[in-house]
């Protein structure tokens, strides 16, 4: 009788200090944005029309990808 006892005391304990530290991380903002929310402004990046002597096995090993947003 006491061992499950045991282990649903702690498996509530367990819960509480989960949920308090999903709590407070979210109350720091180190949480992920929520939906719709996002940079204040907007980046834009285009890529030219498809060009097969375009991507030279030279120019591969030189690409980088394109800058990504920033929360400021």
């Amino acid at each position: 009788m006491r061992k499950p006892l045991t282990l649903i005391g702690l498996g509530v304990v367990t819960m509480l200090i989960a949920g308090s530290a999903g709590y407070a991380s979210a109350q720091d903002g180190s949480h992920s944005p929520s939906s719709g929310s996002g940079p204040q402004t907007a980046v834009s990046h285009t890529v030219p029309d498809f060009d097969p002597g375009y991507w030279t096995p030279q120019r591969m090993q030189h690409a980088e990808p394109a800058p990504m947003p920033v929360d400021d």
